[in-house]
């Protein structure tokens, strides 16, 4: 009799390398193993030839269709970045495929070519109007999506849909055979280029999504009648409302600067669980991102943590990304109202754990040297080189200003953790003041502060460099599409 210890357990790790390659092959693609022929020329029945062979294969053909069941698609990422690959993966790809896919991204800017066009439909020649191609383009985008019964996470960089997309009147928009419905999907994120252009299509996949909890949109948002409006066409404004998320947990939002209190304010009416906030401030004509406040911060003597904070203007820092004033000045150094205003719509938020609004901390030195600038002349980056060699500063990069900039970080935190008790984690930026003529060079530095269970505020001791480029990508983007309206 064979003792138990004798029995050899074969698993498939024990398998040959050949065969395992093998069965992998063919789950991930026809599960379908065809039976050999020995004599390529003519047909044989499969019973004159080898047995041993026959239930070799047959044998293995057998496994792989149960693997091929008990280990389904999952977990997918699928990147779409032009029509063909969308058209087959809408008519080509097999359903059990489908359903493994968790997230899509979907970047297709422009058709590459005419005849890339053509898939539309077979009835191109009728497809004169520029919305009945947006229609078919819309169809069909959702078409794919529903599919896809498993898919959490979508982003859309950008479609090819006409600039005159929102011109639609009503009775066409309700001509779409097709209306979005993603049960599954947690996460949206649209990043498009004519993202001024498509509020119906971004509404509409927003509203289809029942469980979102993670949502990043385009566009400029302010607040109208005590609402959050989506600002859309610089030429000929309107305003859209926006749909309430009551179990939204993470947004993201690109709001005019003069407006970033009123929207903080109102956030938590539509989005009351929010834990991760992240708001973009911009100019409205330029679109590029920019602090939502310039922080100045005077320490109360050069051996206390404590700190006073202001609001102070661009043209107040220096090219080291500081502040130089007299010791006159100092003493008159007094916090206002606009910081603090800043901080009351904090208290609204119960949930708020993350919060990133673009915060420019900048610390101020106290200095006899004032500097010669012709602001109005030459701009904010011709500054006088004299004052860049008497600033011992920016000559020789003090060793406690890093030491200065925690400590002031660190005190401003802990202002803001006051005002949002459930907040556990936020940012300070220190915007690029150097004068550099390729902007390619410069780049933004992200800074992250977090508060520990016990209260205490830490400063995580390495920045995120982000390139100055990358805050200014949007604007350019559409001002661009502007020219061609």
């Amino acid at each position: 009799m064979t003792s138990e210890s004798s029995i050899t357990r074969t698993s498939l790790l024990d398998l040959d390398d050949n065969l395992l390659l093998l069965i992998v092959s063919f789950i991930l693609g026809d599960s379908d193993i065809p039976l050999p022929s020995f004599r390529p020329h003519i047909s044989e029945p499969i019973d004159l030839g080898n047995p041993g062979v026959k239930t070799h294969y047959l044998s293995l053909k057998s496994t792989c269709r149960r693997l091929y069941h008990l280990v389904p698609y999952r977990l997918l990422h699928v990147p779409l970045c032009s029509w063909p690959d969308l058209k087959w993966w809408d008519e080509e790809c097999p359903e059990n495929v489908l359903r493994g896919i968790r997230r899509v991204m979907i970047d297709i800017e422009d058709f590459e070519s005419e005849s890339e066009s053509e898939i539309l439909s077979c009835q191109t020649a009728k497809l004169a109007s520029s919305t009945k191609i947006n229609i078919i383009i819309y169809n069909y985008v959702v078409s794919f999506l529903n599919k896809l019964t498993n898919l959490e996470e979508l982003f859309i960089g950008s479609l090819p849909f006409t600039v005159n997309f929102d011109h639609m009147e009503d009775d066409d928009w309700r001509k779409p055979s097709c209306y979005p419905l993603f049960p599954a999907l947690k996460s949206i994120a649209f990043e498009p280029r004519l993202s001024d252009y498509l509020p119906k299509v971004f509404k509409s996949f927003i509203a289809a999504a029942s469980h979102l909890r993670h949502l990043k949109v385009p566009g400029i948002f302010t607040v109208c009648n005590d609402s959050i409006v989506w600002h859309t066409r610089p030429r000929g404004l309107r305003q859209d409302d926006f749909a309430e998320l009551p179990y939204l947990e993470t947004l993201h939002l690109r709001v005019h600067q003069r407006d970033r209190i009123r929207v903080l304010s109102n956030i938590t009416k539509g989005y009351p669980k929010v834990s991760s906030l992240n708001i973009t401030p911009c100019k409205w004509m330029g679109f590029s991102a920019e602090p939502s406040i310039r922080l100045g911060a005077r320490q109360t003597d050069a051996y206390s943590d404590e700190w006073i904070f202001k609001e102070i203007r661009e043209r107040d820092i220096n090219l080291g990304g500081t502040m130089s004033i007299s010791a006159a000045d100092m003493e008159d150094w007094r916090a206002d109202d606009d910081w603090t205003a800043f901080l009351d719509p904090l208290s609204q938020f119960r949930y708020l754990e993350d919060f990133d609004c673009i915060i420019e901390l900048v610390v101020a030195y106290v200095s006899d040297y004032q500097r010669e600038t012709d602001w109005y002349s030459f701009g904010r980056y011709h500054t006088n080189n004299k004052w860049k060699e008497k600033n011992p500063r920016l000559r020789t990069g003090c060793k406690d200003s890093k030491i200065q900039l925690f400590s002031a970080m660190r005190a401003a935190a802990r202002i803001i953790s006051e005002k949002c008790s459930s907040l556990r984690r936020g940012y300070f930026w220190q915007w690029s003041h150097e004068d550099t003529e390729e902007m390619s060079e410069r780049t933004v530095e992200r800074w992250c502060w977090t508060k520990e269970e016990s209260g205490e505020i830490k400063i995580v001791p390495w920045s995120e460099e982000i390139p100055y480029e990358m805050t200014l990508k949007c604007g350019r983007d559409l001002l661009r599409t502007w020219k061609g309206d």
